[in-house]
């Protein structure tokens, strides 16, 4: 059976149609090694569904570059109009294509949910350094962090800790934070099941979204990451826009 490969800004996922009485969780784990991915999204075409698998076999509720890929996958392979819904674990998502060739679509994650308040900030110690978080639901759970260098060597040492900290029992996605300027910031993801990517959406829409509120930036932030950028727009809910490119077609290992 096919399988097509997609990356999202280094985010990188094998797209298959697979009958969802197969042991999914396995296939992914298989395949994202052999072909060095991030994760295996499964579109049930009934549902008009999204589903994602982590490349240790652990499912997502949502990934702000899959649906990109995805989107891209259906409006290739289907001809669909210029803005359609996808359904995921998370809710139904609308996807607005921006640009055709190179593809680039926006998508509305919905409205944010802070899991702490921000006028109470908390912190965690690690190694004897405290770091002050925010927790916010974006379709998928993150902690924010606000740190001065993203690629600060430290960071790398600690994520892992972070992550495996007992506050945060969901295993929630650690997302660090820099501030560039009034509409710019940094981002880099450790996320659930997967580790450091070189690109995470919803990273970028929780870091930009608790940036916004605490730094009073803009509501259109440009979020670099290392192989590009994806732009996060603020309003009654958060949008993000950013590409997508089809890779190579691949026999999926079952």
């Amino acid at each position: 059976m096919k399988g097509y490969i997609y990356e999202g800004l280094g985010n990188s996922f094998l797209i298959t149609e697979l009958n969802d009485t197969l042991e999914l969780n396995q296939i992914a784990i298989k395949n994202c090694l052999k072909h060095q991915l991030d994760g295996l999204i499964n579109y049930d075409t009934t549902k008009n569904k999204m589903e994602i698998y982590n490349k240790d076999g652990s499912k997502a509720l949502m990934c702000g570059n899959g649906i990109r890929c995805l989107a891209n996958y259906l409006f290739t392979k289907n001809n669909y109009l210029n803005e359609f819904d996808i359904n995921t674990d998370s809710g139904i998502k609308k996807v607005k294509i921006s640009n055709k060739k190179p593809f680039e679509c926006q998508v509305s994650l919905g409205c944010p949910r802070l899991i702490k308040e921000l006028n109470n900030l908390k912190k965690i110690t690690i190694d004897g350094k405290d770091f002050h978080f925010n927790s916010i639901y974006i379709s998928t759970f993150h902690i924010v962090i606000i740190v001065e260098n993203i690629y600060d060597l430290n960071i790398d040492y600690v994520a892992p800790k972070i992550y495996k900290y007992p506050l945060f029992q969901e295993k929630c996605n650690i997302t660090f934070c820099q501030l560039v300027n009034h509409n710019t910031i940094k981002t880099r993801t450790f996320e659930r099941g997967v580790g450091f990517t070189l690109s995470c959406g919803t990273g970028a829409a929780a870091g930009g979204y608790i940036s916004y509120l605490l730094y009073n930036l803009s509501n259109k932030i440009n979020v670099i990451q290392p192989l590009g950028n994806i732009q996060v727009i603020i309003s009654h809910q958060i949008e993000i826009k950013g590409p997508s490119n089809f890779i190579e077609e691949v026999e999926i290992d079952v």
